[in-house]
């Protein structure tokens, strides 16, 4: 490389093995065989060494003045699932890195994970473009992070490229640009770490499994980092008095010191913002992983909250704590029983509507014919307008304050029978309190948790498949505007749904199911339609791509199984919009399920869909082969879902293979 690139012979390696004659004799032959004109030769910027068994690097290797990324480490990357993940199989054995490096002023990576190292260049800490330095899986003992006084000199420094620049600027602070530290599993104590020289910068720090000790000083030099998102501590010998006087730490999002002695006490150090311990990101908090933990992926994390959605809620104060993985890692606390008012009493007694204060009059007139029911309000019943916009029912029994998710009860149709009552009972499991719609918002807007509101769920609510809308709706302005996720599992809904203005008049108009979504829910990210009555997807576009004109945000999340759809006409629309008008900023579709429907073809446009997983098992089309959409395996061991790399695999596998047909 230095003699084909730079056209020097460099030392020779101390460490390394001597190279016999043949070799010498095959690398003069290359040299003699490759000839560069000058104006044709490029500077080198990415120098990769990873998995070789390399012992030691030239000093010379400061002459490659334009190197941006250097690595010599040994580390997968997954892009799907954005974590780190080491593959011990083999790796360079790298003991000592040469201070020459600290002369690559235009170095951005640097990786010499997975070696033997156990010192640094004095001088790296003035690499002024450095922005990702991994060193985790060595055998370090001290992060040297200190800029001597004045910098060291240049003098060495001899460019033998005309791109190279002919001097150094060296950084005055410790490496202003740097971003990412992973320095985990090495020999590292928390008193060899400088906490005053700690880079301004950081977002990312990883030193989990060092025997760090008593970390005060260091946690209190992290927590004035006015950037700093994730701080990794898990198994490095830490407790609480690590945290006792630290102040700070506003912008940390992740905090993990799984597997040490930290306990729950740490959440004083973030008061005033909300702290989860169960491995849920919260918007403006704190996830702290504690304990010994199983490291759960982000799916996971979705699958468990939608099993607690779909679990009767015990107390709408202390949210469901039912028998699961939930309960035995927490139990609630004791709460005092709220003392309730009349009008809540009335609610519970169903005594709020006119069809439940005549039911409670027949059930007193029953037990005493003579005797007018004395429980029954005083109060003139409601008109129509009044309960088409306000009820002023309480629905807290279905909220769940934790997790901000209100969950209706089902409204099944009654079963065939040649005398029967129309209204929905309490053996199908709906509440005859609550309107029969699928889509009551009305009552929902008026509830007190509206404006934060979350999640909604709607399944099984099939009794009447329509949207009753608020007397006042105007379609500018939500009427729920925290709302991401929307749960209509079946519901019985078809391509075009019945809506009304209040809860008594008829049907007054028939809309496109997406576009009527898209009117009242625009700030929706996440959108459950399986097992209704679908069977073509026009209109998708105002859901799907964010408009702000609309102040539509994109769905992430669209899942239409178990439907009767044929045409995928809406979709081929986004994508042809998208490949002519090019790729929408900050938006992609992750995950877009179509299976178990009737699909008889797949569009070769929606290769140009940017999703991330595409699930189309149990259509009708014959083409593309199983092959192209599915992986059955894999040959290597991942530390990993296999699940979802399959996914992941077979959606590229199906998006490049409809691409190549869309000529």
């Amino acid at each position: 490389m230095f003699d084909l690139h730079l056209g020097i012979t460099p030392e020779p390696l101390k460490l390394a093995p001597k190279e016999t004659k043949e070799e010498l004799l095959a690398g003069k032959t290359l040299k003699e065989r490759v000839q560069t004109a000058w104006f044709e030769a490029v500077d080198l910027t990415i120098l990769k060494l990873r998995d070789n068994v390399i012992v030691e690097i030239q000093p010379e290797i400061s002459m490659f003045g334009s190197l941006k990324t250097l690595d010599v480490g040994l580390i997968y990357y997954n892009s799907l699932l954005g974590s780190y993940m080491h593959l011990q199989l083999r790796n360079n054995r790298l003991t000592v890195i040469p201070d020459a490096i600290a002369e690559l002023m235009n170095l951005v990576t640097l990786d010499l994970s997975c070696n033997q190292l156990t010192t640094l260049p004095l001088d790296i800490a003035t690499l002024p473009m450095l922005t990702t330095l991994d060193v985790s899986s060595n055998q370090l003992t001290a992060l040297p992070l200190s800029v001597s006084s004045p910098p060291p000199s240049s003098s060495a420094f001899k460019p033998t490229s005309i791109f190279a620049p002919a001097t150094i600027d060296r950084a005055t602070e410790p490496l202003p640009n740097l971003k990412y530290l992973l320095a985990s599993n090495n020999k590292l104590e928390a008193s060899n770490i400088p906490t005053d020289d700690l880079p301004l910068h950081l977002i990312k720090v990883d030193l989990g499994g060092n025997p760090l000790g008593n970390a005060e000083a260091l946690v209190g030099g992290l927590s004035r980092l006015t950037k700093l998102k994730q701080l990794l501590l898990n198994n490095a010998a830490v407790g609480d008095e690590s945290f006792a006087s630290v102040e700070g730490f506003k912008t940390l999002e992740h905090l993990d010191v799984g597997k040490t002695k930290v306990t729950e006490v740490v959440r004083n150090v973030f008061q005033g913002r909300p702290v989860s311990f169960e491995g849920e990101d919260i918007p403006g908090g704190v996830k702290i992983v504690l304990g010994n933990y199983i490291q759960k992926e982000k799916w996971e994390i979705e699958a468990e909250r939608r099993a607690r959605r779909g679990r009767p809620v015990v107390d709408p104060i202390k949210g469901d704590w039912g028998v699961g993985a939930e309960s035995r890692t927490r139990q609630p606390q004791p709460q005092a029983q709220p003392i309730k008012e009349d009008w809540e009493i009335e609610a519970e007694m169903g005594l709020l509507t006119e069809a439940g204060r005549r039911r409670a009059r027949t059930a007193a007139a029953q037990v005493a014919p003579t005797t007018p029911p004395a429980d029954t309000p005083s109060t003139p019943p409601k008109s129509p307008a009044t309960v088409g916009g306000s009820t002023g029912q309480s629905l807290a029994q279905y909220y769940n304050v934790r997790s901000l998710t209100l969950t209706l009860p089902r409204s099944l149709p009654p079963a065939h029978s040649r005398t029967r009552s129309l209204a929905p009972t309490v053996s199908d499991g709906s509440d005859p309190t609550v309107p029969a719609a699928t889509l009551p918002l009305p009552i929902i807007v008026s509830q007190s948790f509206s404006h934060t509101l979350r999640c909604l769920v709607l399944s099984n609510r099939r009794f009447d498949p329509s949207f009753v809308l608020p007397m006042d709706f105007i379609e500018s302005e939500p009427l729920l505007p925290a709302l991401e996720e929307l749960s209509l599992d079946n519901c019985g809904l078809g391509d075009i749904v019945p809506i009304s203005l209040d809860s008594f008049s008829a049907s007054s108009r028939r809309d496109p199911i997406f576009n009527i979504l898209a009117s009242i829910f625009p700030s929706l990210n996440t959108l459950e339609l399986s097992d209704n009555k679908l069977t073509n997807m026009s209109g998708i576009r105002a859901l799907l791509i964010p408009d702000p004109a609309r102040k539509t945000k994109g769905l992430k999340a669209l899942r239409i199984r178990g439907n009767k759809l044929t045409d995928l006409m809406g979709l081929e629309v986004v994508a042809q919009v998208l490949q002519s008008e090019g790729k929408v900023e900050s938006w992609r579709l992750e995950e877009l399920d179509l299976r178990d429907n009737e699909i008889a073809r797949l569009p070769p446009m929606l290769g140009y869909l940017p999703v991330d997983v595409l699930l189309v098992e149990g259509n009708v089309f014959r083409v593309p082969a199983r092959r192209v959409w599915e992986r059955d395996g894999i040959s290597i061991p991942l530390l990993l879902d296999i699940r979802i790399l399959i996914h992941h695999l077979g959606t590229k596998g199906l998006l490049n293979w409809l691409k190549e047909r869309v000529e």
